[in-house]
């Protein structure tokens, strides 16, 4: 692990941790908690995905084919398709969990507007 590995949440939890622990914030020091708080955090999100991926395809065992349809055969290739792509399915992606994209102000003053609009009240 990196410092590009670092996000801002971890360096958050850092300082947070010193402060807690009325330890003096140095470079130095808030460098190794960050990047203890990132292994955590990376670790944390690996079990996530783990075990989304397991309890769909325990979701997906326990499925039977519906009584009324006349397809199963059709329907056994379509489950056993979706079963492979949720077994094949790097665990990263499940979450879909990272640094996001930067989003232009543009985007952040429609998102404002459009929580503005649905807080108002029904005409």
């Amino acid at each position: 692990m990196d410092r590009l590995d670092i996000w801002d949440v971890d360096e958050l939890a850092a300082r947070g941790l010193l402060a807690d622990l009325g330890l003096a914030e140095t470079p130095d020091l808030l460098g190794q908690v960050a990047f203890h708080m990132a292994k955590h955090r990376r670790s944390m999100m690996e079990w996530a995905a783990e075990r989304a991926q397991d309890n769909m395809v325990r979701i997906l065992d326990n499925m039977t084919p519906p009584a009324h349809i006349h397809d199963v055969d059709g329907w056994s290739r379509g489950f056993r398709d979706a079963e492979v792509q949720v077994m094949t399915t790097p665990r990263s992606d499940l979450l879909a969990l990272g640094p996001e994209k930067s989003r232009s102000q543009g985007q952040f003053l429609r998102t404002m507007v459009r929580q503005a609009r649905s807080q108002l009240p029904a005409r």
